[in-house]
């Protein structure tokens, strides 16, 4: 404990160099250099070797069997000390008692007449008194209150060690209860849906708890959660329960992949059948998983040949359907807003404490959401709250359920022309869909904030030059890299390599030096390419530099570390390869 008055002199003693030893499975008696001890106390300190018991000072932390049984038997002998010290110390009583008696009787006849003191009376007394102690001695009851008054005594002294057991006892519970309560304080704000998991993963889940548990008894298991029961060098219960649940699952999804090879086999097998017998069209489709969905338009267009008209449960079952989408819908139009501006904080976070601009601002990303149009939240509204009507009171009813199927058709169409919107050019969508995106009725902005300054809003790039353009991009896009690339706040992605191919040639030399100094700050390696006429800035921030050299005679390139002397140096080693022209950038 740190408000202890002993703590200084504990950390001196632990911290001696007679205490200063590694702690080794096996002593290398090779190594006469180092101080080493074993587990079970066993010394190396240079070319002699000790024991940790054997007439010396305790080794910290030394304990085994044997140690534990000779400081039982010490402890035995100091309590048989004790009983021969407490009773030797009531002889003494006694005998002081008599001794005292005695001299109040010897100064009381030295002060009395010698012809005063009756003796035949005195010694008739004396015999009485001796006859009476002689039956009081011989009395059994005497005896058996003196077996009593034995027992009672033992009695004592082990209650004594049951107390003793009992406080060491409630201070072991109550180290348990503060390492539960700590525990506690750091785990149980945790809330975890157990609903979001299927049945088979949280059953499986729950079963590979109950096996980290190796005690049948439940007052025991808060502890044992709380790493009361740990030992020494094992690892923490939390850590043991998570290797586990690592094991079962990396065994359970090798089980599911194993299945699924089987089951794709099969699967395969029944459509190359199908194909082998039913279908004409050559090998345009073939016996794969790949081209599963063939084989279910196949069957949608033969069920579309059998079917004569849709049953009460189809209707039913799909404006149940449609019902649950336009929930999804709406609760969308407010999730996907947050969504964004989540995205948007997590960049702001990485741009913090990185300097942009002149004035050394901080720079940070917003949006404004411009309002879903009213028409189609109304519209909306209005069949939500029909659909939630049929569900509540109509839901058996198929002549209700057919007229509700055919109101969602207006809202659907007004659906079917939002995503009607988005176009599809070379595999890019286009998203057009203003009421379902909010993407598309999203406008973003980034705000300089000034420590002495008003806050500067920047809407546009317009009437910005080419540098201050490069710099805002460079913190823009280094911030979305490291979220995109690193998963998550804490992770940098430290090993990425960011290739610039003439990408500051439009800045100046303030603004090439902070753009290109804000990336390595974010956790980026950058490799620029750059003409001779911007060499000047990069050189000054640069770690290294190459130029490009193309020999004209063999049409081949190489590569040169630029010396980092001065220009006029520079200019001198130009001439010397003046046989070369440079052909790239460095």
């Amino acid at each position: 404990k740190e408000d202890s008055p002993f703590v200084g002199w504990l950390k001196e003693q632990t911290a001696s160099q007679r205490f200063d030893a590694r702690c080794v499975e096996a002593i290398d008696d090779m190594d006469r250099a180092e101080r080493q001890v074993q587990v079970d106390g066993q010394i190396k300190s240079g070319d002699r070797g000790f024991h940790g018991v054997k007439g010396l000072r305790q080794v910290i932390g030394f304990v085994n069997e044997r140690y534990l049984a000779e400081l039982e038997r010490q402890l035995d002998g100091a309590e048989r000390a004790l009983e021969d010290a407490d009773r030797r110390g009531r002889q003494m009583a006694n005998a002081m008692t008599l001794l005292q008696d005695e001299h109040e009787l010897a100064l009381t006849v030295a002060d009395l007449p010698w012809g005063k003191i009756d003796v035949d009376g005195l010694e008739t007394k004396a015999e009485r008194i001796r006859l009476q102690i002689e039956r009081i001695e011989s009395d059994p009851e005497l005896a058996q209150l003196q077996d009593e008054l034995k027992q009672l005594l033992r009695q004592k002294d082990d209650e004594a060690k049951n107390r003793y057991r009992a406080e060491a006892e409630l201070e072991n519970a109550q180290h348990a209860v503060q390492a539960e309560q700590a525990w506690l304080d750091m785990h149980g704000d945790s809330d975890f849906d157990d609903a979001a998991l299927s049945d088979m993963v949280s059953n499986l889940l729950a079963d590979t708890y109950e096996t980290c548990f190796d005690t049948s008894r439940p007052q025991e298991r808060p502890q044992r959660i709380a790493g009361g029961f740990d030992r020494e060098g094992t690892a923490p219960f939390d850590v043991r329960v998570l290797r586990r649940i690592g094991n079962t699952v990396r065994a359970r999804l090798q089980q599911i992949d194993e299945r699924a090879v089987q089951l794709r086999a099969d699967t395969e097998r029944a459509m190359g059948d199908y194909l082998k017998h039913h279908s004409t069209e050559g090998d345009t489709v073939m016996a794969s998983v790949e081209d599963y969905p063939y084989f279910l338009d196949e069957l949608k267009n033969l069920n579309m040949l059998v079917t004569r008209a849709a049953t009460d449960e189809e209707y039913a079952n799909s404006v149940e359907k449609l019902y649950m989408s336009f929930q999804q819908l709406n609760r969308a139009f407010n999730t996907d807003e947050e969504n964004v501006r989540e995205q948007l904080d997590r960049i702001n976070g990485m741009l913090k404490g990185q300097q942009f601009g002149p004035r050394g601002g901080r720079l940070s990303l917003h949006v404004d959401f411009h309002p879903i149009d009213r028409q189609f939240k109304s519209s909306l509204g209005r069949i939500m709250s029909k659909l939630d009507d049929w569900t509540r009171n109509a839901r058996s009813n198929p002549m209700e359920t057919r007229k509700a199927f055919a109101g969602c058709e207006t809202f659907i169409g007004r659906l079917q022309a939002e995503l009607g919107q988005i176009r599809d050019t070379n595999g890019i969508k286009e998203y057009g869909a203003r009421n379902l995106d909010p993407r598309v009725r999203s406008s973003f902005y980034a705000i300089v904030h000034h420590n002495d300054l008003p806050d500067e809003r920047i809407s546009s790039t317009g009437g910005k030059s080419g540098g201050a353009l490069q710099e805002l991009t460079s913190f823009v896009y280094g911030a979305a890299l490291i979220y995109l690339l690193g998963g998550d706040l804490t992770g940098k992605p430290t090993y990425t390599t960011l290739f610039l191919d003439e990408a500051l040639i439009k800045a100046d030399g303030r603004y090439t030096k902070r753009a290109l100094t804000v990336l390595p700050r974010l956790g980026f390696q950058i490799i620029v390419s750059a003409p001779e006429s911007k060499t000047a800035e990069i050189l000054s921030i640069a770690d290294k530099a190459y130029v490009a050299y193309k020999d004209p005679a063999t049409g081949n390139s190489y590569l040169q570390e630029l010396d980092r002397e001065p220009a006029t140096q520079a200019e001198t080693q130009d001439a010397t390869v003046e046989q070369t022209q440079p052909a790239t950038e460095a």
